[in-house]
């Protein structure tokens, strides 16, 4: 809570507009789902998208962009993403779909969506441990985009 607040306020001191997302996966949907109406309550002037769902989506200028947890729709989630967000993917000139649970970083561009899946921050657990999830990297991201592409990725 701590960390979100801080990263929030300097977003709302900073940003003309401030949109918090979040989607379930196999392990937080509840708690998740709870930790976010508590965010909408203490951060109304922002945009806070509570919802309980497999994954969204959005468009920052001509980016869609969709988040999912990565439990499922591994199989084609661009195609996937093309059938829910129509109107989206309409307008999109470039597509991305962000992931983690697989507790490792990588990019891919499948028939033109990128892919990235990001690894964990947090320290390593005990199940992390036990299923070898031991020497990916604890990063995260800032991900700075102009209107229809990837600017720049920062490092925090």
């Amino acid at each position: 809570m701590q960390f979100l607040q801080a990263v929030v306020v300097a977003s709302l001191e900073n940003a003309n507009t401030v949109m918090i997302k979040s989607v379930g996966g196999n392990h937080d949907f509840d708690l998740a789902y709870m930790f976010m109406l508590w965010v909408k309550e203490r951060f109304q002037q922002a945009q806070v998208d509570v919802n309980n769902k497999y994954r969204t989506a959005y468009l920052l200028g001509h980016v869609l962009i969709s988040i999912q947890h990565g439990d499922v729709n591994k199989r084609n989630p661009g195609q996937t993403l093309a059938s829910e967000q129509r109107h989206l993917w309409g307008i999109a000139s470039t597509t991305e779909i962000h992931v983690g649970h697989l507790h490792f970083e990588k990019t891919e561009d499948k028939q033109g969506v990128v892919i990235r899946q990001f690894s964990t921050p947090k320290k390593t657990d005990e199940w992390e441990e036990m299923n070898g999830f031991v020497g990916a990297n604890k990063l995260m991201y800032a991900l700075e985009y102009s209107d229809d592409r990837l600017k720049v990725e920062h490092f925090i």
